[in-house]
Parts: structure tokens; sequence; C-alpha cells
């Protein structure tokens, strides 16, 4: 609806500029009859492509469909707090880790998974990712720090 206005508005703008800075005589009355014919085709656009079938019915054209789809604001608060929460997580413990076991910043990946608990998230699980020089360092001591920041499981993995 909103790309249907602005069309209009265009087609309406244009149309004033070129009938003011057309000529006098025959040439303002064609230039007048074409922007006439052109915002009526424009005006027109929308029920042709409903009965050409190549657009649907009416309800999308006045966005109804859109509402259901953009109003979801729960699910978009979650999303991004799982996003961000997750993100935050992984580099909190990653920070953790690299201090306590003295290791280079590419030798660890953390990957968290979250989950939502009641109005906010929780993470479910830590996984470690050990490789280069930090698979040297002990996967029971790994788990038992995880598990003391963070009071969830930890899988260990060496690559």
């Amino acid at each position: 609806m909103k790309e249907y206005l602005m069309t209009l508005t265009a087609v309406a703008l244009l149309g004033g500029i070129l009938g003011m800075l057309s000529p006098e005589g025959d040439i303002k009355k064609y230039v007048r009859l074409a922007v006439s014919l052109c915002l009526v085709c424009a005006m027109i656009q929308p029920v042709l492509s409903v009965l050409s079938g190549e657009m649907p019915a009416l309800d999308e054209l006045l966005g109804i469909g859109e509402q259901e789809e953009t109003m979801n604001y729960d699910e978009i608060y979650y999303q991004s707090l799982l996003s961000g929460g997750r993100e935050q997580a992984e580099e909190a413990m990653k920070q953790e880790l690299l201090k306590e076991f003295s290791l280079p910043y590419e030798s660890l990946e953390v990957e968290a998974i979250l989950e939502r608990k009641n109005d906010g998230v929780e993470v479910k699980e830590i996984r470690v990712t050990l490789r280069d020089s930090a698979i040297f360092a002990d996967p029971k001591e790994v788990i038992a720090l995880v598990n003391e920041r963070l009071s969830c499981p930890c899988t260990v993995i060496y690559d």
C-alpha cells in the first residue's frame, strides 16, 4: 500500500512539474493529456494486478497480512535476547578460560546454547573446542570452571 501511494504521489508531482514547464499552446494540452493517462494507469495498476492473478487479494494490498508478521514483538525480543546473550556468554566464558589456563586467543572456541526461561534466557550448555596448544589443558578443570561460573553442563571438544 505504501508503494502504491508513493507511486501515485510521484506521478502526480512529476505531472505537475511537466505541466508547469511545458510551453503554452497545443503542446501543453498534449502534456496534460499524457500526464493524466499516466496517472490513470498508476491508479488502476493494483486492480489489474489482482485481476491478472499476479498480486494477492485486497487484504495484502491494504497490509493486513503484514501486520500479523510484524506484530510478533515478543518473538523478536526473545530472538535478539538469545542472540546478544549467546555472544556475551561465549565471550565472557572464553576470556575466563584464557585467563585461567594462560592460552592464546585462537586456541580456544566457546559455543553457548541458550534457552528461554520465564521472562529471560538461560545458558543451557557450553561447548568448548580446544585446538593447538590448548589441547594440553585438563578437560576436567575446564568443565569444573564452567560449572562453577555458569552452573551448566560443559562439553570439551578437541579439534
